[in-house]
């Protein structure tokens, strides 16, 4: 056969691996093999070895030929093989996350096609995700070692390749699941259920359980995988990784998961955007519900103190969230956030205060429903001519909201006095976010100071 080499593609400790042309005009890889040792046999071997390996899910052998080495000129032989032209599973598993049916056919490809290279009495030897090709979602094993036949091996070493194929395969199904749409526990349901030396028969009845359809279809165990994925540490904050998790969230799980995350008291300001998500999906009925299990966690837990995660879901469902809580709570909500403003210290040296005034910082989200800003205007106001903790208090939260909440001359007044009494104090936090204020308001205040 007349083979036309094209360039090198890749190399390895045994051989090189050629891009080619055959006498048919296939594009074709083509492996010189070289240095053999102890455990290497040669090209022949190789050739005969693969060959008995033939199968859908493995790199296929065409032919043994001999042609001119292209470093030194002298005759070689070369394993001919199937060009595959596609990703390796390691780059695949940096993009985009494996679909249910993506993962159930490279999952069972990867163990269909080691299996059978087994049976032939060969070991692959180097399983990993650089040699593991995906064409059209379909698998092809490559860069066999060629180790010489399982069965001239002694026991011994025999299990140990075995064993170490079979580890490899485990570990890289595990990624697989990990990089998959389910639940990050299915890897590890899938990894308890195997013992400590599997063989083919338990990996693949694992595998098979795992990726089930009907564990999708259970609304119990759809909704834990659902859950378990928004409280994950690795929950990322912000509208695109939200988006994307939506996608693969489906709409009958978004009021169960509300529940979940209220009952729990497991939704922080990262989730802003996924609760929104799941809020945006209700019906009239179910909004209401939820609103109403919100108005009586919002009761139950600011006198405890725990109020950070109901506060977190009424700030993501906005202005119909705070409408639809009862009049009653909305407005034991608003005195509480308002009282707290005034209990607001900011230590700078960040060492003796913790974070007094927390709850009163809220006022940032929710000043805008608020049915009396008047009195958080002079609360701010107050605690801007009090002392350095009260005055660097407000210039740490509250400086974007104060031309905001000032739609009047009067409250306008009002805070540009008290940021000339916190310059003068040398409120440090005060003078170095004076910036950040409009220009007209940085000139009042200047005034202001300079008649002290």
């Amino acid at each position: 056969m007349d083979i036309q080499l094209i360039g090198m593609r890749g190399g390895g400790a045994y051989g090189d691996v050629w891009e080619a042309r055959d006498s048919l005009e296939r594009r074709v890889a083509v492996k010189i093999i070289r240095g053999a040792g102890i455990a290497i046999s040669n090209a022949r071997d190789h050739a005969r070895a693969l060959a008995r390996a033939t199968h859908p899910n493995v790199v296929a052998v065409y032919s043994l030929e001999t042609i001119d080495d292209p470093n030194d000129g002298t005759r070689v032989e070369c394993v001919v093989m199937e060009w595959i032209d596609g990703e390796t599973l390691s780059h695949r598993l940096r993009a985009a996350r494996f679909s249910q049916p993506e993962l159930t056919a490279v999952g069972s490809g990867l163990i269909d096609g080691l299996a059978h290279v087994h049976s032939q009495g060969l070991a692959h030897g180097d399983l990993h995700s650089d040699n593991v090709m995906l064409v059209d979602g379909a698998v092809k094993i490559i860069d066999i070692l060629y180790l010489d036949s399982l069965a001239a091996l002694s026991t011994a070493s025999r299990d140990s390749r075995m064993r170490r194929d079979l580890l490899n395969l485990r570990l890289m199904l595990q990624q697989i699941l990990f990089h998959s749409e389910l639940d990050p526990s299915e890897a590890t349901d899938f990894n308890t259920a195997l013992g400590s030396a599997p063989s083919f028969t338990q990996i693949r009845e694992a595998w098979n359980t795992v990726i089930a359809p009907d564990r999708r279809q259970n609304d119990e165990v759809a909704l834990e995988h659902a859950y378990r994925r928004l409280i994950d540490q690795g929950f990322l904050e912000g509208l695109a990784y939200a988006q994307a998790m939506a996608a693969e969230t489906p709409a009958q799980l978004a009021m169960p998961l509300l529940e979940r995350l209220l009952d729990e008291r497991s939704a922080s300001s990262k989730h802003r955007d996924i609760v929104r998500h799941l809020w945006e999906q209700l019906g009239a009925a179910d909004r209401v519900s939820i609103l109403t299990r919100l108005g009586a966690a919002i009761e139950a837990e600011i006198p405890k103190g725990k109020w950070w995660s109901p506060l977190a879901m009424l700030a993501a469902f906005g202005h119909e969230g705070w409408t639809g809580l009862s009049q009653v709570v909305r407005l034991r909500l608003e005195a509480q956030i308002t009282n707290d403003v005034l209990a607001g210290r900011h230590d700078i040296f960040g060492t003796t205060l913790g974070s007094p005034g927390a709850l009163g910082t809220w006022a940032k989200s929710f000043w805008g429903f608020f049915a009396n800003r008047e009195q958080l205007v002079e609360n701010i106001a107050a605690l801007l001519r009090r002392d350095w903790y009260t005055q660097n208090y407000v210039a740490k939260h509250f400086f974007s909201l104060l031309p905001l909440i000032a739609d009047t001359e009067e409250r306008k007044e009002l805070l540009i006095q008290g940021l000339a009494s916190a310059i003068a104090n040398d409120a440090k936090v005060v003078k170095s976010a004076l910036t950040r204020l409009p220009a007209d308001w940085q000139t009042e205040v200047a005034s202001r100071v300079a008649s002290l």
